[in-house]
């Protein structure tokens, strides 16, 4: 024999789904709109992303005398284990407040039949895209969780924290003196959060 279902009974159910689905719906939301990032979080503590970019230039004689050229000094330097990044920085290219994004250190180093030394600098970012042009190198874009999008050259490269990418390529150097194969080798690092302790050099 069947019963027939209450009105009233259906249009309570109908109500529960109802208010069921927008209450999930507006967790949804505040888990991932509302909620800070960890970049967001981080931040908050005085800790930011670190991106790295190295060019090693090593020389191999070919003919005649070596180039020596000697460059000086780094400006940076960065405790794997602490995670603290210490520097001399010039105000105009970085500043630590609320609108800063990401820190960008660029150094170069050179050895053998090329010369000799390091030199590197640290930069803020605070928007996005951000160019080096010396470097040829575009940063797109970075995601909550401290990836950031690179664009190096022609290769386009996504970086988690601790993630590495290397390129090596040669050319030939001519000098007075003699011709030396100069063996490029570039390193990207997001080396992930750091805690900058930054000493003014103005």
């Amino acid at each position: 024999m069947l019963q027939c279902i209450d009105p009233n009974l259906r249009v309570r159910w109908k109500i529960f789904v109802l208010v069921s689905l927008i209450t999930s719906l507006l967790l949804l939301f505040s888990l991932f709109f509302l909620s800070p990032s960890e970049v967001g979080r981080r931040a908050e503590s005085g800790e930011y992303i670190f991106l790295e970019f190295w060019v090693n230039e090593h020389g191999k004689i070919l003919e005649g005398k070596p180039f020596n050229l000697f460059i000086d000094f780094p400006k940076y330097w960065l405790n794997e284990d602490s995670h603290v990044l210490e520097g001399f920085v010039n105000s105009e290219f970085i500043q630590l407040n609320s609108s800063l994004k990401l820190i960008y250190g660029s150094g170069t180093s050179l050895s053998g039949g090329i010369g000799g030394g390091t030199a590197s600098d640290l930069f803020g970012v605070y928007s996005l895209p951000f160019k080096d042009k010396t470097a040829n190198l575009e940063i797109k874009d970075l995601s909550g969780d401290g990836t950031v999008v690179v664009r190096v050259n022609e290769a386009s490269i996504s970086l988690n924290p601790g993630g590495k990418w290397k390129s090596t390529f040669k050319t030939i150097f001519k000098h007075e003196g003699g011709v030396v194969e100069v063996e490029k080798r570039i390193t990207l690092i997001n080396h992930g959060f750091v805690k900058p302790k930054l000493t003014s050099s103005d």
